[in-house]
């Protein structure tokens, strides 16, 4: 038994003679500007032919890799597709042990740890190494703005697009002192671009100072440059915009004066609009007219009628002589002087 195992060790031991370990070298971090090209190193010993080796770039996942190559030739089929097209290995320098990836158009999304993994056919030895790139984009330079009037003082506002990573915002004035800085990083000052992911600084503070420079001071934590704002301020500007002040009060009072004005004249209008409503239209105004006329027109009539038929009774009048000899008994007649009717009535 002991013979045995002695003799399994011994070929251990003369197969171990006869490999050649693999081992992969790379730097820790990579800096690149956005849409550049950008060249993760990665270097093994001398010696080897490109046929022999596998050397397998990924970001992720082992199974999809960023670049492959493989039995001598590059597997694109196999390939993330976010870098097709955008990176490159260089097979004749693998012999010289270069087996570094090249990624071009460099994109925020690129940024990362990106593995190094080589492969030895022949042997199956293997090693692998990490390699972090960061992605680097130096925004515009900053522009101050003054804005308004705030709580006993002006509001001072810096802008700035186009930063990768957050960039750090410090305020200061002509002495160097701080003012009151943001916390870096904070999502009041810094907004995301949408669809380049890039960082757009957006800072504001109230200062009461006259006479003063005021610094805007944005440093990128990669590339450590700085871009800076200076605006200078003086007492006429706080007097100004003490004015603004006043005139915007006094336009707010006027606006909010012919405002309520507008309105009361909005409301009686629409009072008065809805009591026209209620009354009679022109037509029944007119049809009124129209029936009271008439009704004139026939009270005219009835009474010329009546004056007519009273001038007849008159001219159709007789003379009526009374026999009391042979009149009704009831009948009583009522001596009146000549020329004055005289009157019959009922005998009691």
């Amino acid at each position: 038994m002991e013979v045995k195992w002695t003799l399994t060790v011994w070929l251990l031991l003369i197969r171990a003679a006869h490999l050649k370990n693999i081992e992969v070298r790379t730097e820790p971090e990579v800096i690149v500007g956005l849409g550049q090209s950008a060249i993760l190193p990665c270097t093994v010993d001398s010696g080897h032919q490109a046929s022999s080796l596998q050397v397998r770039w990924f970001k992720t996942v082992y199974n999809v890799p960023v670049h492959l190559f493989k039995d001598g030739v590059n597997k694109p089929e196999e390939q993330d597709r976010a870098y097709l097209d955008r990176t490159r290995v260089f097979p004749l320098e693998f012999s010289s042990g270069n087996v570094s990836l090249q990624i071009s158009g460099i994109t925020v999304r690129d940024n990362g740890v990106y593995t190094c993994y080589v492969q030895s056919s022949g042997d199956e030895q293997f090693a692998d190494g990490e390699v972090s790139l960061k992605v680097a984009a130096l925004g515009e330079h900053p522009l101050i703005q003054m804005e308004e009037y705030h709580s006993g003082g002006i509001r001072l506002r810096c802008r700035s697009t186009g930063w990768y990573p957050n960039p750090l915002v410090a305020w200061t004035d002509g002495k160097g002192r701080g003012l009151g800085n943001p916390p870096a990083g904070s999502e009041g000052n810094k907004t995301v671009a949408p669809g380049q992911n890039l960082v757009d600084v957006n800072s504001e503070i109230t200062v009461s100072d006259p006479g003063d420079r005021f610094i805007c001071r944005i440093t990128h934590p990669l590339l450590k440059q700085t871009r800076v704002a200076v605006l200078q301020l003086t007492g006429d500007a706080f007097r100004t915009v003490s004015v603004l002040l006043v005139a915007f009060c006094l336009l707010l009072c006027l606006t909010l004066g012919l405002s309520v004005l507008l309105i009361h004249c909005c409301r009686t209008q629409y009072f008065t609009i809805k009591e026209l409503r209620l009354r009679p239209s022109v037509k029944v105004y007119q049809k009124f007219k129209d029936d009271l006329r008439l009704q004139r027109e026939l009270l005219v009539r009835e009474r010329k009628l009546m004056k007519t038929a009273y001038h007849r009774i008159r001219m159709d009048a007789v003379t009526v002589t009374l026999d009391s000899g042979t009149m009704n008994p009831y009948l009583r007649l009522t001596e009146k002087p000549p020329g004055i009717p005289a009157k019959i009535g009922r005998a009691h």
